[in-house]
This record gives C-alpha cells, sequence and structure tokens, in this order.
C-alpha cells in the first residue's frame, strides 16, 4: 500500500508539472515509464494531465509585455495602429464578427448574417443581452453608429479603404441592422472582424474609458506606460478567467524575454526567433507558435533604376536560398515563400499548384546582369546581436 500511495502522489506530481509547462509530453511519459507505469496506463494519465490543462483556472493577474508601445497609444478603435492597441481592443470591445485559428470566420457581438440575391445588401442579427461595461444594453443604433465612423473621405479610420463599396449601416429593428453597398463584397463580413472594427457606445466622445462590451474593464490608462483591466463580471459568453490584467510593454527584445524568464511578466508577444531556444529550455515557460499571414520579402521601387527593370526583380528572386533562410535566420519557425503573399495558412486562397521558384544564383547572376549589375558590395546591417555573424 505504501508503494502505491507513493507512486500515486508521483503521478500527480508529474500531471501538475506537465499542466504548468514545467515538462514535456515526451519527458511526461518517460518519466511515467520509469515509475513502472505501461504504455497503455501512461497514455490514459497524459490524457487526463491534458484535459485538466485545457480547463482554465480562474483568478490572478496576467500581466502582458507587447513589444512596441508610446505616447500614441490609443483606445479608440478606428485608429489602432500597433500590438498593443490592438490588444488593449481585444480587451475593452468586441467585433460583429470574429477570425479565428486558422483565419476561419466566427460569430461574435452578430449572431448570424445573410446577403441578397446580388450581394449588395448583408443583414447582421446582434446578439440579445449584451451589456456595455457601464450596464447600458448594446443594441442596432450603438452597431449603425459604429461602422458609419468608417464611411467617407473624412473618416480618421484607418481601414476606411475596406468600406468604400458600403454606402449606409441602416438599422431595422432593435437587433437588426442592414448594410447597402454600391458593389457586391463577399468579404465584408471577414473584414468587420478587423481589429479597427470593434463596436463602441453610440455618441461617445472620450475614449479614454475604453467603455465596450469586452471581457475586460478598464480601470486605468497611460499612454507609453500600461494599462490596468478588471474582468468583466456581466461578460456575455465564458470567460474571462483572469481577474485582473495588466497590459504594458518592454520594447527591448532581449529584456522582454528575460522578463518572462524571471516571472516579472507572465506573456509576451514578437518573441525573437534566435530566443526560441532559450525559453524551451526554462523550465515552466513555454512559447506558443501559430502560423501567421505574416510575408517577409523584398519591396523595390517599380518607377526608378533598378526596380524597373523586370530582369532585376527575377534576379532578386532567384538569388534567395528561402531554405537557408527559414532555417538560419528563422531558426525553423517559418515556411518558404513563393514570391506572393499568400500563405498555406489562408487555405483555400492558397494556390499550392505555383511551382516553387528555386535558388539559382548563375540565373540570378544572369538577369541581374542584364540590368548592369555585375558586382555588388553587401551590406549586412547590424540590427539586431548577432544578426551580422548568423548571416
Amino acid at each position: 500500500m505504501h508503494g502505491d500511495e507513493t507512486t500515486g502522489k508521483d503521478i500527480r506530481a508529474l500531471q501538475q508539472k506537465f499542466r504548468d509547462g514545467g515538462i514535456s509530453r515526451r519527458d511526461f511519459l518517460a518519466a511515467l515509464g520509469a515509475l513502472g507505469i505501461s504504455a497503455v496506463g501512461a497514455r490514459s494519465h497524459l490524457a487526463s494531465a491534458s484535459a485538466l490543462a485545457l480547463s482554465p483556472r480562474k483568478g490572478g493577474t496576467a500581466i502582458y509585455a507587447n513589444n512596441l508601445h508610446g505616447p500614441d497609444d490609443q483606445l479608440d478603435p478606428i485608429v489602432f495602429t500597433s500590438g498593443i492597441d490592438y490588444t488593449r481592443g481585444r480587451a475593452c470591445y468586441n467585433n460583429l464578427t470574429q477570425i479565428l485559428d486558422h483565419l476561419t470566420l466566427h460569430p461574435e457581438l452578430a449572431e448570424e448574417w445573410s446577403a441578397n440575391h446580388d450581394g449588395t445588401e448583408f443583414t447582421f442579427k446582434i446578439r440579445k443581452g449584451v451589456e456595455f461595461h457601464d450596464g447600458s444594453p448594446l443594441t442596432a443604433d450603438d452597431v449603425v453608429w459604429s461602422m458609419n465612423r468608417h464611411l467617407g473621405a473624412d473618416s480618421p479610420s484607418v481601414i476606411k479603404a475596406y468600406f468604400t463599396s458600403v454606402t449606409e449601416w441602416r438599422k431595422v429593428d432593435k437587433h437588426t441592422v442592414r448594410a447597402r453597398l454600391s458593389a457586391p463584397d463577399r468579404d465584408l463580413p471577414i473584414k468587420l472582424g478587423e481589429k479597427q472594427a470593434k463596436i463602441v457606445k453610440k455618441d461617445t466622445t472620450d475614449f479614454r474609458k475604453g467603455i465596450g462590451t469586452g471581457p475586460y474593464i478598464l480601470e486605468s490608462f497611460e499612454p507609453g506606460v500600461r494599462s490596468l483591466h478588471s474582468r468583466n463580471p456581466n461578460y456575455w459568453r465564458d470567460g474571462p478567467n483572469f481577474d485582473s490584467l495588466v497590459l504594458t510593454a518592454i520594447t527591448d527584445p532581449i529584456a522582454r524575454v528575460n522578463a518572462l524568464i524571471a516571472g516579472d511578466v507572465h506573456l509576451i508577444a514578437s518573441v525573437n526567433s534566435r530566443s526560441v531556444r532559450l525559453i524551451e529550455s526554462t523550465e515552466g515557460v513555454h512559447v506558443n507558435s501559430t502560423p501567421s499571414g505574416r510575408y517577409g520579402g523584398i519591396c523595390c521601387l517599380k518607377n526608378t533604376p533598378p526596380g524597373e527593370s523586370d530582369h532585376f526583380v527575377k534576379g532578386m528572386q532567384y538569388i534567395q536560398d528561402r531554405e537557408r533562410i527559414v532555417r538560419s535566420i528563422l531558426k525553423g519557425h517559418g515556411q518558404v515563400g513563393n514570391d506572393h503573399p499568400i500563405s498555406p495558412v489562408y487555405g483555400a486562397d492558397h494556390c499550392a499548384d505555383l511551382p516553387q521558384r528555386p535558388y539559382d544564383p548563375d540565373k540570378a547572376k544572369w538577369h541581374l546582369k542584364q540590368t548592369g549589375i555585375s558586382s555588388a558590395e553587401l551590406f549586412v546591417a547590424p540590427v539586431a546581436a548577432g544578426i551580422v555573424e548568423t548571416c
């Protein structure tokens, strides 16, 4: 009996360590094997630990550090331009639609939507029972007012170009709105999931209060310093799980990683690929790596030499050793591109049949020579520690 009790305690301790991210799946199974647990039994314990890990524990304060902030930090969604703005926006507000994993579209404040036969009208049913942080109910009036802010040449919205085909938003009833378009736009519901297309309270003039329908209530906001948020007790769906949030930024990438490892912050953004191995080797800290739509390309002006030459463009395309870039610069945390920004993460919009352009220095030299370039001095900018040596 004593031995069974000890084994049980050891298993529970391992499960707790696995749930907290202090041990990998492989090491968890190996440790169970060392305790004499069969392969079948080990998988059972792994499933139990994984299920518990997926059940969020409520309470506490989460401190999040972005990579950039400054005096121009905003709480008015239509002028959001930075990562820290987007994070605060997600805490304070909601959209009509939401873009989730694999860029799939889901309902948020709009429960459902439909288009007319020619795609020039979209009707959205607004979720009932949703409250703003000040206790006032969400209605179609708030949605119409929020969306009309993006219309017109004088709109300060940074995404107003997305809605040039929308001629008006109007209220149908208390919980229904309709968008009229001058031309069909099947992507309108997707655009409504953009970070700047948040729904705010009608006639809001002071956005420093951050009054929205989101999971966290703004308590204080110091642009370029931090914002404090408390859990919204009347949030319309499951969650939030933390009692409070602290949203700030640490602009130095090394200092940001060190703060995470030291436990001064709990989450960070924009992890440099060169820091991933250090983080992964630290007990209790792990990296969430998600394929994104970010595209790293070489841009050149097509209205001036040498970029105006198609030969120059072709030369630059062939001179890129893409596999080496992914391996050496991104440390494996990336995918080889193919001279267009539509990656596999875009699903059906990605063209997998397009032949991959290979690395071919001889073709690159030939094309560049046609533009009069036979030699060039290579300058590697020391934009980060170790980058010159890596290249």
